[in-house]
Formats: C-alpha cells, structure tokens, sequence
C-alpha cells in the first residue's frame, strides 16, 4: 500500500462532484469514499478500489480487476505459539487507471459500485452477508 496521496482524493472528488457529494474519510492507510452513509470506494496509495458486486461486474466485463487484500496478524492458539498473518480480500477491485482521466467514465463506475454496495446492505440487513466470491459467510457457534 503506498503513502496516501491528498490529491488524488481530490482529483477523484472532483470528477465525482457532478454526480455526487462525495466524502472522503481517512482509514488506517487509505482513505474511504462515501456517498452519504455508504462506503462505495477505497483509495489506497495511488490506486482506487470500488466495491464489487452485479452492477459493476457488468460494466467491468472483460477487464482483469484485482480484488483488494490486506494481511491480518493472527494471534497465536497457544502462549507458546507463534503469531501467524493471513490474507484478507474484501468486495473492492481495482480500478482501471483510464478511468480516472475522464469524469463521465468514473461516474459509471462510481454509479455502479454505489449500487453494489446499496445491494449489499440489502443482504446484511436480510442477515445474508457475502464475501468477495460471492458466497455466503458461515456464522461461527458461540
């Protein structure tokens, strides 16, 4: 992940601003784009992530996207054990840099992973959350 880059947010944001008010709030390392409560996007060093679902999927076919992954530290099992990392891929791929020359272009893409991630609060609050493959989560017994 490289060092967060101030204008690029506002680059993004102002080819966005036709479309929508879009905030950027920073997280950890990246910054998170919303559109009113929703997270629809990710910045992280240069790259622009949005969320990924059946809206964009159909506006990205036949572009090789990378879904967005993060390593995670996980604690040992024992005291004497070592922790260990995993990696973690969330609903975000990345975007195309040709898109972010053009506003109307980004707003199709904005427009859709917004969509995307309307749909997916639709499944949360249903209880069927989903990961990156599409398939549902298993709830771990308590």
């Amino acid at each position: 992940m490289g060092q967060i880059n101030d204008g690029m947010v506002a680059h993004i944001s102002d080819l966005l601003a036709p479309w929508a008010l879009v905030a950027a709030r920073r997280m950890f390392n990246s910054w998170g784009l919303y559109r009113g409560a929703l997270m629809f996007g990710l910045l992280s060093g240069e790259q622009l992530y949005l969320k990924y679902g059946l809206a964009l999927s159909d506006i990205a076919s036949g572009r090789e996207l990378e879904f967005f992954t993060y390593e995670k530290i996980v604690p040992p099992k024992t005291r004497s054990g070592q922790a260990t990392t995993k990696k973690v891929k969330l609903s975000y791929v990345s975007a195309p840099p040709d898109i972010l020359e053009d506003s109307d272009t980004l707003i199709r893409w904005a427009d859709a992973a917004w969509q995307d991630a309307i749909a997916g609060q639709r499944l949360k609050a249903a209880g069927t959350p989903h990961t990156p493959n599409g398939r549902p989560l298993r709830r771990r017994k308590a």
